[in-house]
This record gives C-alpha cells, sequence and structure tokens, in this order.
C-alpha cells in the first residue's frame, strides 16, 4: 500500500518549483475535480465503455491527488492518514454521491482559501479533502486508490523522461 508520505516523495520528485504555490494548487484542485467531471460528460456524449471512462477518471483523478499531496506538502502536512474519514452518511442513513462529496470538499478547500481569515484551515482542508479522494476512489474511478496513485506518478515519470512536464493537454 502506498502511503501519503511515501506518494508525496514521489510526486514532490516531479515538482516544479512553481508548483508550491497555493494561487497554482488550489484553483488547480477545483479545475481538475471540474476536468474529472467533464470526462463522464465526454463518456455520454462520445459513447465510451466503462473500461474507456475508467481509464480517462483514474487520470484526472491522480492529477487531483496529485495536487493535493503537493499542497499538503506545502503546508507542513506530511503522511500520518490512516483511511480517518470511512464512509460518510447522511443524517437520513441514506448513502451520500461521493461525486458530491469530492467537489463539495474541492469548493471547501477553495473557500478557505479565498477567506483570507481562514487560510489557517487550509491543511485541514486539504486533509480531509486527501481522505474523501482515498474513501472514495474506487467508487468515483472503478479502481483502487493505489493504482490510481501510482498511475499518476508512472504518467509523471513519462513526461518528465519526454521532456513534456511543462506544457498542456492530457496525452502529452
Amino acid at each position: 500500500m502506498l502511503t501519503l508520505t511515501n506518494y508525496q516523495a514521489r510526486a514532490a520528485a516531479t515538482a516544479q518549483p512553481a508548483a508550491y504555490d497555493r494561487a497554482y494548487l488550489i484553483p488547480g484542485i477545483v479545475g481538475e475535480v471540474g476536468e474529472l467531471f467533464g470526462q463522464r460528460a465526454k463518456a455520454v456524449w462520445h459513447g465510451w465503455d466503462n473500461q474507456k471512462l475508467s481509464a480517462e477518471l483514474v487520470s484526472e483523478y491522480g492529477d487531483i491527488c496529485w495536487m493535493t499531496a503537493i499542497l499538503l506538502d506545502l503546508e507542513g502536512s506530511k503522511g500520518a492518514t490512516d483511511n480517518l474519514l470511512g464512509q460518510p452518511r447522511s443524517i437520513w442513513g441514506e448513502e451520500l454521491d461521493p461525486w458530491h462529496i469530492l467537489l463539495q470538499r474541492a469548493t471547501g478547500l477553495h473557500l478557505f482559501y479565498v477567506q483570507r481569515e481562514t487560510q489557517r484551515y487550509l491543511a485541514s482542508e486539504a486533509m480531509q479533502l486527501w481522505l474523501v479522494l482515498e474513501a472514495y476512489c474506487l467508487r468515483i474511478t472503478g479502481a483502487d486508490f493505489d493504482t490510481v496513485l501510482e498511475a499518476n506518478l508512472a504518467k509523471l515519470a513519462g513526461r518528465v523522461q519526454r521532456g513534456t512536464l511543462v506544457g498542456s493537454g492530457d496525452h502529452r
């Protein structure tokens, strides 16, 4: 099992110095969550099968994990999670939609960022986002968390090798 501490160290090896900036990371996380939702829309539009959709979701989810891990590193939060969150439920006992929870955590992180008086809570909010990513990975992507993290690291290592780490486009 890949721990947050191990993933952070490996993710940091692919981070450019400019990545360690809240003004990049927090809007970037929200944007990556939007791209994750966009993959669902593309799947409907293009008639993707579940395998194609899962592959695209794994890629986007890994990007959210990477940015969250780098933010936690920036905030001084190294590791120390043992899936503390579990599976949250609503007050009526109905299971909550994992997509909604992920979106809510990402927008909550952004809210703490833009409200300067609450920035001291960024590390805690980022850790909650990480726990949501861990808890709901399989339900959202169809792949387990370790698979997503390893796929993300492999994708980034390939970009480093090809000299395309800095650039744009999902498949570079």
